[in-house]
């Protein structure tokens, strides 16, 4: 996670001081900071700590939620890992008023993006699923990837990706399939 707390107050990891001590903003347990040269700065469960706010990050994830808030900061109030503890979720980036930013690198099966999207629906907070390399590198068509297909009225059914490394979107969309059954 980017974000942790300390004495109530938000602090981001790139900017939190070492020996310091945080707590998790979900479950309120203490974090480790870690910052070296390879990874990106980030906070960390200690081993062995259950927290409903999900398994380590990949370096594209954590890197992903940056530019996504950055991203979002131009145009509207956007905040980092906001924790929702009615619903016990923390989107990876908040927009105000109510819409979600949820950066999909690693696998989820249909029932948790299903309890996801409900948790978020609950809030009347509108999620937007944006997939990683990974998803990218799939056909359109695998089940993997068409969980997240989303529908809007200008551009029909479509899907939307985050390639990191190049920061950039791409857009998938006009979508159909044909029932060949």
């Amino acid at each position: 996670m980017l974000i942790a707390l300390q004495n109530g107050h938000r602090v981001l990891a790139t900017q939190a001081a070492s020996g310091s001590n945080y707590v998790c903003p979900g479950c309120q347990t203490p974090v480790i900071l870690k910052r070296g040269r390879i990874k990106i700065a980030h906070f960390a469960h200690r081993t062995g700590q259950a927290c409903s706010g999900g398994a380590p990050e990949t370096f594209e994830h954590l890197q992903g939620k940056l530019f996504l808030w950055h991203q979002g900061g131009r145009c509207t109030r956007a905040v980092l890992e906001w924790y929702l503890p009615t619903i016990k979720q923390r989107p990876d980036v908040f927009l105000s008023p109510g819409n979600a930013l949820e950066f999909q690198c690693s696998p989820i099966s249909l029932t948790r993006l299903t309890e996801r999207v409900q948790g978020y629906q609950q809030c009347a907070i509108h999620s937007e699923w944006i997939l990683g390399r990974a998803y990218w590198q799939r056909r359109p068509e695998a089940p993997s990837v068409l969980k997240f297909v989303a529908y809007r009225r200008t551009i029909g059914y479509y899907l939307l990706f985050l390639l990191v490394h190049e920061q950039r979107f791409v857009v998938r969309y006009h979508l159909s399939w044909v029932d060949t059954g």
